[in-house]
């Protein structure tokens, strides 16, 4: 997480727990990390072996309450605690895990695998998470009996804040990946040399949008983010599949405009918070940009609405709140 600039929101994520009582935090991974990060799979170790061992392995694991996995792949222990030892388990589903496999090309068997745990996830965790609602309905109709809700992800607009406008490069906060679609972004920056291009994250692509003239600077703390977005003239997501992504969330909380591919479901009003483009049609993202560049009103429009839709709908004092009473509902049927 802190390769990605995202450890600083996961350690606030958890913080909020501690209102629950005693929490641990289980990885995967044998990384070291705050006092409550239990000792992790020796060096050595397949990942995946020691998920499906860890509940035996490690007694607190089996003696917690409930368990609270942050993403389809955690339910894998977490499904054999609620068979061998009876722990509940709640696990979040942030993004179309299939669609994603599907645009890296994966095959039949990896897909089914996907479609495998993820059948056997909704059916036995006490509640599943799902940050889009959208997806959450689409979810729901393929799994009936499944306890699906609709929660979002969080920000916090104290920290994410606005700070006026700027005339600053087009910016995209996340993953370096296929899915994201940023070649055509990219290509705006190597065809037209006077918008800047501002992309900032890691992943195996970074390199080869480097040489289109974009700027790369790696991933960047969440702590330090506001930053990147205040200066920023516009935030572009041209993503092929997404959830309820993050960085749109946290540059919508401060205040400047976003423009969006029409694959980016249920946050950007188009005319009202944003502008959505088809995410397969580069002349819709270029006119999108070049709208929003060069109308100083419309820009402080979209960017004051964003913020007014974001603080209304996905403030971290509202939706931890609210998650925190799922987790204490699911422990107390235990």
């Amino acid at each position: 997480m802190e390769k990605t600039g995202q450890a600083g929101r996961l350690l606030r994520h958890l913080d909020w727990y501690r209102q629950l009582g005693d929490v641990r935090f289980f990885s995967y991974l044998a990384e070291l990390g705050p006092d409550f990060l239990r000792p992790c799979r020796k060096p050595g170790w397949p990942a995946r072996r020691y998920a499906l061992l860890l509940p035996f392995l490690d007694p607190e694991l089996r003696r917690s309450d409930v368990l609270r996995c942050l993403n389809l792949l955690g339910a894998v222990p977490a499904i054999i605690a609620r068979l061998a030892f009876g722990v509940p388990f709640i696990v979040s589903y942030g993004a179309d895990y299939r669609a994603i496999a599907t645009i890296h090309g994966r095959s039949k068997r990896h897909l089914a695998k996907w479609a495998w745990l993820e059948r056997v996830a909704f059916r036995m965790a006490s509640a599943v998470l799902v940050s889009n609602p959208l997806l959450a309905a689409r979810l729901q109709a393929r799994h009936p009996t499944a306890k699906v809700i609709a929660h979002g992800n969080w920000v916090d607009p104290a920290l994410f804040s606005p700070a006026g406008q700027n005339p600053g490069p087009i910016l995209y906060v996340g993953r370096l990946v296929k899915e994201k679609n940023l070649l055509p972004l990219a290509t705006i920056a190597w065809v037209t040399p006077r918008w800047k291009v501002r992309l900032v994250g890691e992943g195996p692509l970074g390199e080869g949008f480097r040489r289109l003239r974009c700027e790369v600077p790696g991933p960047i703390p969440w702590e330090r983010l506001p930053d990147e977005y205040r200066a920023a003239g516009v935030f572009c997501l041209p993503s092929l599949s997404e959830g309820n992504p993050k960085a749109l969330l946290e540059a919508m909380s401060c205040g400047i405009p976003v423009v969006v591919s029409d694959r980016v479901e249920g946050v950007v009003h188009h005319g009202e918070t944003g502008l959505v483009f088809g995410a397969e049609d580069q002349r819709s993202l270029l006119d999108a940009l070049r709208r929003v560049l060069s109308d100083r009103e419309l820009r402080h429009k979209l960017g004051a609405a964003a913020r007014e839709w974001v603080v209304a709908h996905h403030d971290v004092g509202t939706l931890m709140p609210r998650e925190l009473e799922i987790v204490r509902a699911a422990a107390f049927k235990k």
